[in-house]
């Protein structure tokens, strides 16, 4: 680690969406580059994925929370760090200069779905297609994809055997075809088409005979497309909420979780409208109470659980700029809360958004 302290920083410029971002806080070590985190390209690159990044001089942690959202943990010192669930191993440990720490440039590329590619003499940060997921089984599923920006999809064919969608602007890294067997699809095939600064990645749902699907919907910049098998309707849930708005739900293409992760957790009561309060049942997991403390120029929110439970949290991007997260298999011990918080938090809400799922909404 204090081998690379006294190497030099330098410029770089990166091309991102057709912009040129100049990355001054970058040094060059044996084992790849590494950028600071008060970089001003680093920064803007961050504010155009709609991400975040919290350090204080001084301090070990790195953390880059991302709107899908998934959260980054460098470590100083460690090349063990955090993405989302999931740990994964970087080609050198983050080590501080000058005050500042730097991260191994490549592996905060990958963790956030850029590839870096060459176009000449421009060096490109491609965004990548990193998932597209079917979610269900039997006669109805939702096809969820996902990627570094937020997807714009353009329906390109369309027959009773198949669909295909086109996302310009970003590449894949998933390339090829699967056979899967829900909601009436039967395949999916993915490719990429265009060059470095202009990509188009291509997703084609081949479909058994009578499958219906809705229209696309777009959940915090995903893509998400629901089928029904045998002319069956596809699946439809409650969504989170639209932006501009409070945190009604609509009902629209289902949303899958984004992170699922278990919790002990606590019990579901009344829907949007204040309701009488209502007592857990026993045996039921209950959400017995939700706080907010401020401390340090930060809030924490604990939500008290009495049970077993799993919870998704989301978040909509800047500039509506709101949490919320889903206890689920639980209900709400009590009436539903809409309460005034100080800085950071504007509010912070809470509701049985269906029968089984409690939802915690922070306005920020």
């Amino acid at each position: 680690m204090l081998a690379f302290g006294q190497a030099r920083a330098e410029s770089t410029s990166y091309v991102f969406e057709n912009q040129t971002l100049a990355f001054s806080h970058l040094v060059h070590t044996a084992s790849g580059s590494a950028v600071g985190v008060n970089d001003p390209g680093f920064r803007n690159l961050l504010k155009s994925l709609g991400a975040t990044l919290t350090w204080h001089p001084g301090e070990r942690y790195v953390l880059i929370a991302t709107p899908q959202p998934l959260v980054l943990n460098f470590s100083v010192g460690s090349k063990r760090y955090d993405n989302g669930l999931l740990s994964s191993t970087a080609a050198f440990a983050p080590f501080v200069q000058g005050g500042e720490v730097y991260l191994p440039f490549g592996d905060v590329m990958r963790a956030l779905s850029l590839a870096i590619k060459h176009d000449g003499s421009a060096t490109v940060l491609q965004p990548q297609l990193t998932s597209v997921d079917l979610q269900g089984s039997g006669s109805q599923a939702v096809l969820i994809a996902h990627a570094a920006v937020p997807l714009h999809a353009r329906l390109v064919s369309e027959a009773p055997d198949h669909l295909t969608y086109a996302f310009d602007g970003v590449a894949s890294s998933i390339d090829g075809s699967r056979t899967v067997y829900a909601g009436g699809v039967r395949s999916i095939n993915v490719a990429t088409s265009g060059n470095v600064r202009a990509p188009r990645a291509t997703v084609t749902v081949n479909l058994a005979p009578n499958t219906r699907h809705d229209s696309p919907h777009s959940n915090s910049g995903d893509f998400e497309l629901a089928f029904g098998a045998n002319g069956g309707a596809p699946p439809l849930v409650a969504a989170a909420a639209a932006p501009g708005g409070g945190d009604q739900s609509q009902p629209v293409v289902a949303q899958q979780p984004v992170q699922q992760q278990p919790v002990q957790a606590q019990a579901p009561a009344p829907q949007d409208q204040p309701q009488p309060a209502q007592q857990a049942q026993p045996n039921v997991t209950s959400v017995t109470g939700v706080t907010v403390q401020g401390n340090d120029g930060g809030a924490t929110v604990t939500i008290a659980v009495n049970g077993n439970a799993t919870y998704e949290w989301h978040r909509l991007r800047a500039p509506d700029n709101r949490f919320w997260i889903d206890i689920k298999g639980a209900q709400l011990q009590g009436g539903p809360r809409d309460e005034a918080e100080a800085d950071p938090l504007l509010s912070m809400r809470s509701r049985q958004l269906d029968p089984q799922t409690v939802r915690i909404a922070l306005s920020i």
